[in-house]
């Protein structure tokens, strides 16, 4: 977005599979807010909408930040992503506060990091064990 290349540059396709295309975001510090409200982005994810069946962009922690709400205007819904273990219950009340207030549309949560003993005890370990992978 800072004009150095096009967005069709910008694009890579992954070497994981071919149909998975990404953009690799830079720090912008302070700039991002101003270039997230900015026009250019919302006709970029008008245009990637338009191209792809599914546009997702990773952002920064909800709380604290306003990147996640900006970016939410110009998307479907936002999914809260969540570390089991790590994210304290006061920050996804506050998270989810947050979103309640801004009116975002939440289309669901992500819990990552379960242990394989925790599945294991709830009997799905072995069952599902084959889509399980570290990452």
């Amino acid at each position: 977005m800072d004009n150095q290349i096009s967005p069709e540059q910008a694009i890579e396709i992954s070497s994981l599979d071919q149909n998975l295309h990404v953009i690799a975001g830079k720090p912008h510090g302070r700039n991002a807010p101003v270039l997230l409200r900015s026009e250019k982005f919302s006709q970029l994810m008008e245009q990637w909408k338009e191209k792809f069946d599914l546009v997702i962009v990773d952002c920064p922690p909800l709380v604290g930040l306003p990147d996640a709400k900006l970016v939410s205007q110009n998307t479907d819904g936002l999914l809260l992503v969540l570390r089991l273990d790590k994210t304290m219950k006061d920050v996804v009340k506050e998270a989810l506060g947050e979103i309640k207030l801004a009116q975002l549309p939440l289309l669901g949560v992500v819990a990552n990091g379960a242990k394989q003993y925790t599945l294991k005890t709830y009997g799905y370990y072995k069952q599902y064990q084959q889509y399980y992978h570290k990452s």
